[in-house]
């Protein structure tokens, strides 16, 4: 409910993104101006609705992701390995090389893990500034960040509950990673490696 909510964090916007200036009845554009919105990165469509939601209930939208400067500082802060496990740092290894289809150098893996990484940790100190006694802090963001084993939770000291919107047929680990999964409709397939392929080709 309203009352026990004290924000929304998404990762869909960086740290610079917040509705908390905004009155609830602001248009839908002025909330993704506010939130320095990435329709070519987010479809609205897909994440406006929660979004629009919390700010009519005057619950704050807050940003949880880095810039484009942090994102590349990133990539060369090495001191980020240690801040996980060698279990998760793994994960995070295999997780770049097959999430791009293989056709990264092996060189880039290690810089692209540590993005991971930081972003998680920005996502982390991002809901504990916003929590406050007695509420709860919702984050709104992708499996791989989500997922309790290896994401945002590795750096939180507050109590966590994951819960997965999984498109078709589960995958196996689920019920590891995540507290809850709502099982929906299962997506139209679509062969990402091989669109991925094309444009390396190209």
């Amino acid at each position: 409910s309203q009352q026990r909510l004290a924000a929304v964090v998404i990762e869909m916007a960086d740290s610079q993104g917040q509705t908390t200036r905004l009155d609830s009845d602001a248009s839908e554009q002025a909330v993704q101006d506010a939130l320095a919105w990435s329709e070519q990165a987010w479809p609205w469509q897909q994440y406006g609705p929660a979004i629009m939601q919390a700010v009519r209930a005057h619950i704050p939208v807050v940003g949880g992701n880095l810039d484009r400067a942090e994102l590349r500082a990133s990539m060369q802060d090495t001191a980020l390995q240690q801040a996980v496990s060698a279990d998760v740092w793994a994960h995070h290894l295999e997780a770049v090389d097959s999430g791009h289809c293989g056709l990264i150098p092996t060189s880039q893996l290690s810089p692209m893990a540590l993005v991971q990484v930081a972003r998680d940790q920005r996502m982390a100190q991002t809901i504990e500034r916003a929590l406050v006694p007695g509420k709860v802090v919702v984050l709104l963001t992708g499996s791989a960040h989500a997922n309790k084993q290896v994401g945002v939770a590795q750096h939180l000291s507050s109590p966590v509950t994951a819960i997965a919107f999984v498109a078709g047929k589960p995958d196996a680990g689920l019920d590891r990673a995540f507290d809850a999964v709502w099982h929906t409709p299962a997506l139209p397939a679509k062969d990402y490696c091989a669109e991925l392929k094309a444009r390396f080709k190209r």
